[in-house]
């Protein structure tokens, strides 16, 4: 399940000519999705204000997924990876890891499982002091206010979202973004959208009766904010791809559960 890799970005893009540029931060008002990209700051803020009070799984709950998820089953390449985004607390953590993977699935409702979760895992590992992901676990306010002010008007970045119509697409192309299910990837200060997938997320958006946790992001919020996730990540030089894609996939997931997903694999049937 893993992202296309570049080649396959760059075969998509050779074929998909047809682009809008839907949203230019340089721009006064933003072009057609400004009022998109408001929404999304304001719901930044939000979280920026009430921190896990937004979540609707908890950080540890969704790393864990998201973890299982995109890295094969392998305990020897999770303890690597979990090497990359943080530090183990001492030499013997293979049993004390395999205990936290295999941990049931927490009930939001229940803090008493939770804290739980939380101490199986604090007992071997910890994110990186200062890291996003750590922020993630400890502050998830100081997430809501950084992402927040990458989006704020007249801060200096530069920040584009162009969409792609799928026409003229062959399938062989479109093939690696079905298997991973990506209707958005990121290139240097660009999102690139899957604009097809926009009328599918409106609609989920509009039948379900109870959409999960913070009611100012929407699905489309969800999927920007991934992705603005991975485009800060990766300009700070600091995470490779699959790490940043891995926070960022935690940090959607604490926001709208599996709903963004479920949208998403709809969209490709």
């Amino acid at each position: 399940m893993n992202p296309p890799t570049v080649q396959a970005l760059a075969e998509f893009e050779s074929f998909a000519a047809d682009t809008r540029i839907l949203y230019d931060h340089t721009s006064p008002q933003g072009g057609e999705y400004g009022a998109v990209f408001e929404r999304i700051r304001e719901g930044l803020e939000q979280v920026g204000r009430d921190g896990c009070g937004c979540f609707s799984v908890c950080a540890v709950t969704a790393f864990r997924e998201v973890l299982l998820d995109y890295v094969p089953a392998d305990p020897s390449r999770h303890i690597q990876l979990l090497g990359q985004l943080g530090d183990f607390t001492h030499q013997d953590t293979k049993e004390a890891f395999e205990r936290w993977l295999g941990s049931v699935h927490v009930d939001r409702g229940n803090p008493c499982l939770r804290r739980e979760e939380e101490s199986i895992l604090a007992t071997c590992w910890h994110p990186h002091p200062g890291s996003l992901l750590d922020y993630l676990f400890n502050d998830p306010a100081e997430v809501g206010r950084l992402l927040a002010e990458r989006l704020r008007p007249g801060n200096g970045h530069s920040l584009r979202l162009i969409g792609h119509s799928l026409t003229g697409v062959p399938a062989a192309a479109l093939r690696p973004f079905v298997d991973s299910l990506t209707v958005a990837y990121v290139r240097g200060a660009d999102i690139h959208l899957l604009a097809p997938v926009l009328p599918v997320l409106e609609e989920w958006e509009a039948d379900a009766v109870f959409i999960e946790g913070c009611a100012p992001v929407s699905l489309l919020g969800a999927l920007l904010i991934h992705e603005l996730t991975e485009m800060v990540l990766e300009e700070s030089k600091i995470w490779d791809f699959l790490e940043a894609h891995i926070i960022a996939c935690t940090l959607e997931r604490c926001l709208k559960g599996h709903m963004l997903h479920v949208a998403v694999e709809d969209f490709f049937l």
